[in-house]
């Protein structure tokens, strides 16, 4: 890691801005190894491609809209991703990224998919309150409890109060927490099938339109009321 330039927060921020007042449909951080990433309150024109980086520190992206994609694939995050309150015109992907931290997806809008198989994470996983358009897949992920800065971070997922258009799938899903999807709307079908949840699984109050796949789903307890 020595040899290989390391590319500053600033750094960052500056060559996003720059491509933004380009014609490029999409900009590439390929392989690179980065500080860390912070944005807000900007606007992207071309989609934004991060596979195989890997970056030290936490992803922090708020308030900006992406008029394309987001491919953050087999990325490794060595902090917290916390993206809350963007718009994604197309998809999001965090196909077999590793995050040593929390992933909170808050308030999000996408209008293509979210494609997160193999997603793995230290504490939890939030969409809620997010609008996600197509379909959500999560097959094969790992939410697991951590510590940080001496804290206990319970290995939950929260779907709560989001709407969700598209199928979403979870099959073979380890989650070490509870997956929480009270109040959350789900237009087609959720697929559970063989997920392990070490606690509950909350449905109060949601609402799905499609099938509810349980087919070899573990849990502690599933809580309707």
């Amino acid at each position: 890691m020595e040899d290989r330039q390391i590319l500053k927060i600033k750094e960052v921020e500056e060559k996003i801005k720059q491509i933004s007042l380009l014609s490029e449909k999409e900009y590439f951080f390929n392989s690179e190894i980065i500080e860390g990433i912070f944005l807000n309150n900007i606007s992207v024109d071309c989609s934004l491609n991060f596979e195989n980086t890997i970056i030290l520190g936490s992803v922090s992206i708020e308030n900006v809209k992406f008029n394309g994609a987001l491919n953050f694939s087999n990325t490794i995050i060595n902090g917290s991703l916390f993206f809350a309150s963007n718009f994604v015109a197309n998809d999001l992907i965090l196909k077999n990224v590793k995050v040593k931290g929390v992933v909170n997806l808050v308030n999000a809008t996408i209008m293509g998919s979210l494609i997160a198989n193999n997603l793995q994470t230290d504490g939890f996983l939030s969409l809620t309150k997010s609008n996600i358009l197509s379909d959500i897949i999560l097959d094969d992920s790992q939410i697991k409890d951590a510590f940080h800065a001496g804290l206990s971070i319970k290995g939950d997922a929260y779907f709560k109060n989001g709407i969700f258009k598209g199928s979403v799938s979870l099959r073979k899903v380890f989650i070490e927490g509870s997956l929480d999807l009270m109040n959350a709307l789900f237009d087609k079908d959720l697929d559970l099938s063989e997920a392990q949840i070490k606690e509950y699984l909350i449905l109060k109050n949601s609402k799905i339109n499609g099938k509810l796949i349980l087919e070899g789903m573990k849990c502690k307890e599933i809580i309707k009321k």
